[in-house]
């Protein structure tokens, strides 16, 4: 089956105060609106999202040395922090721990946010000490650079529905091509209308 039944958090709200929430992607032109990206378009969404409810803009700024954009917003009177990796996506660990080291919060800690091959185009879930094997190069690398295997993620489906009847859970055997050239592909302007319209009404019913 598709789904992992794993227990679903259906209320973000706490994850959203004093937490730094880790986007997978990779930075740059040539990489935006592909699939791989999604943790970072969650990202953008959020603090737009913050920006309407208080009237002040918040912004990614690059940080060398913590090879990360940081936006740090003051959400619902705490401090949130917003994290894109100015590394590939396989290796988002290295900016991990030292983020990790410079605001001195646990690893284990982070929300995680990232595409998600076994979930539908459009669905978005909250999994709470997410534990699954998968071969996602940002997650690998999350976990081989920080040594923790448990850590809550936030999951966005990138599978398109004209896969879903024939997918048995590996991308590759569906005989379209491999997973790792998928994910770097373009989305579809409906495609990428579904994500878009899921995360931000993902943000609205739990915020």
């Amino acid at each position: 089956m598709i789904l992992e039944r794993e227990r679903e958090v259906k209320c973000l709200k706490d994850f959203l105060k004093e937490r730094i929430i880790f986007g997978l992607g990779n930075l740059g032109e040539k990489f935006e609106k592909t699939y791989h990206n999604v943790g970072f378009l969650f990202l953008d969404k959020l603090k737009n999202f913050a920006e309407k409810e208080f009237g002040v803009k918040f912004s990614f700024s690059v940080k060398q040395k913590l090879l990360a954009e940081i936006c740090e917003i003051n959400f619902l009177g705490k401090k949130t922090i917003l994290v894109k990796p100015t590394t590939f996506m396989n290796r988002v660990g290295n900016s991990a721990v030292l983020i990790s080291q410079f605001y001195k919060v646990p690893v284990s800690k982070f929300l995680v946010v990232g595409d998600y091959i076994d979930l539908p185009v459009g669905k978005v879930e909250m999994i709470e000490n997410f534990s699954k094997n998968q071969s996602h190069n940002g997650i690998e690398s999350f976990r081989n650079s920080s040594g923790i295997k448990n850590f809550d993620f936030l999951r966005i489906g990138i599978l398109p529905e004209i896969y879903l009847k024939n997918y048995k859970g590996k991308f590759d055997d569906l005989g379209v091509g491999n997973l790792s050239d998928f994910v770097l592909q373009k989305i579809s302007k409906e495609n990428f209308k579904k994500i878009e319209s899921a995360i931000i009404q993902f943000l609205e019913d739990r915020i």
